[in-house]
């Protein structure tokens, strides 16, 4: 009889306490890897989001200086009918004639680029007061620290098919913090001859 209770005993204190702080290592184990995942996918998908709002903005300004016209009425616009392109002295804005004959112009302003698409007034353009607009490119989750436009050195060489240089970096303003860069050069379709 005493061999029958020996065998109907159970698990010692110490076999449960020995059990108890192995599943307690794994658990906890499991879910640190599950912490990282989930910090590399948050990460991950803040900088898709930068890439994607950056990208958005680049592919709009290049689009639209490709667009330039070399017709007579972008002398308002930019002050003289050529170059083209209007730059600052800080080169941190470029103005130009759209192929509609509006005054588009992209610049830094708050941390965030803006795009200001004016009428002409007596330019004999196309443009109307429905196509004006003033918007930001950039979202406020942004801040465009440096955005800078340039032209290349055959401007002056060859100023009726200049290049424009355009180069943004730009900071998340989220936690997932994340910086990137991203440089284009552009040239107007349109050939002057």
């Amino acid at each position: 009889m005493i061999g029958n209770n020996f065998k109907n005993r159970g698990f010692t204190l110490i076999e449960i306490l020995v059990a108890a702080s192995l599943l307690v290592l794994v658990l906890a184990i499991i879910s640190g890897l599950f912490i990282v995942a989930l910090r590399a996918q948050r990460k991950y998908l803040a900088r898709q989001e930068l890439i994607s709002q950056v990208s958005h903005a680049m592919e709009y300004m290049t689009r639209q200086i490709r667009m330039v016209t070399h017709e007579e009425f972008s002398a308002p616009c930019v002050g003289i009918s050529i170059p083209v392109y209007k730059i600052s002295d800080e080169n941190d804005s470029i103005k130009f004639t759209t192929y509609d004959g509006c005054c588009l112009e992209f610049k830094l302003h708050n941390g965030r680029i803006l795009a200001a698409k004016t009428d002409q007034v007596g330019s004999g353009s196309f443009c109307s007061l429905n196509d004006c607009f003033t918007e930001y490119l950039t979202s406020d989750d942004l801040e465009v620290e440096e955005f800078k436009v340039d032209m290349t050195e055959g401007a002056v060489e060859d100023p009726l098919q200049p290049r424009v240089i355009i180069h943004i970096k730009v900071r998340s303003n989220e936690q997932q913090e994340q910086v990137i860069e991203l440089q284009s050069t552009i040239s107007a379709r349109e050939i002057l001859k």
